[in-house]
């Protein structure tokens, strides 16, 4: 309990911005002049979901299980990756992104789940 709080803050200050300037403002920007916008979000929200699995195989996860998670990790990348396209404005995906990692860690330790070094996961 002593850590969450740090964790959280942590995920909506450092974590998700940091993952948006890496794959939006470097990966997908990169990307744009040799495929174009639309298949930079998605080639960019590959990689960035292949990136999660180690931090989603671990501990004896489940194969469906892992394979949801990132699914949903990857239609989150599809919205974020969209959202930079059309603003150009970092501060936007970086926000949803910090709150949404925000949420997700919170409902995951509230609901029992993810606890100790697990929980930490969420910070790679």
């Amino acid at each position: 309990p002593q850590v969450i709080l740090l964790v959280l803050v942590a995920q909506l200050l450092v974590v998700g911005p940091g993952e948006e300037l890496l794959y939006r403002n470097v990966i997908q920007k990169s990307l744009y002049d040799s495929v174009g916008k639309p298949r930079a979000v998605v080639l960019a929200s590959v990689i960035f979901s292949l990136v999660h699995i180690p931090a989603y195989s671990a501990g004896g996860a489940s194969l469906t299980g892992v394979a949801t998670t990132l699914a949903a990790i990857f239609v989150l990348s599809l919205v974020l990756g969209g959202v930079y396209a059309r603003t150009e404005n970092m501060i936007v995906p970086a926000v949803i992104h910090g709150s949404y990692n925000v949420l997700s860690f919170y409902s995951t330790y509230a609901t029992g789940g993810g606890g100790g070094t697990e929980a930490l996961a969420w910070l790679f």
